[in-house]
């Protein structure tokens, strides 16, 4: 599977559109004027494998945010949703399940699938 992720994902993604992002910001608890800021951002999201590894890589203004991860093994993610996450592929979506360190928080799933050429990212919220 990691070889159709590098074949569909793999490269540096300029970001046009997300699904649902302002609402999966204010349900991590993000603030209205960090969230105004972070929806103004175009960030590039560099999408790489390396053999069953993969690696996102998110550059947005002056923060960044990487993860590498194997799918179906639990990794640790950081920044405002710390936490557990285990990523997933099927039917074209690559996606990230993740378990808040804060129990306050609910689960969160951010999905990734190329849609006309491009890298749409989408995020949702799960009930507890």
């Amino acid at each position: 599977m990691a070889s159709e992720i590098k074949t569909l994902f793999e490269g540096k993604w300029t970001h046009t559109k997300s699904e649902k992002f302002e609402e999966y910001l204010t349900a991590i608890g993000i603030g209205y004027l960090k969230r105004k800021m972070a929806m103004s951002l175009s960030p590039t999201i560099t999408i790489s494998v390396d053999g069953e590894e993969i690696s996102v890589n998110i550059s947005a203004g002056p923060k960044g945010n990487e993860s590498k991860f194997r799918l179906g093994q639990e990794f640790t993610v950081g920044g405002e949703m710390e936490g557990q996450a285990i990523a997933t592929f099927e039917a074209g979506k690559l996606s990230v399940n993740i378990t808040p360190k804060d129990s306050s928080k609910k689960k969160q799933t951010v999905t990734r699938e190329i849609v006309d050429g491009g890298l749409v990212q989408g995020h949702a919220r799960q009930s507890k």
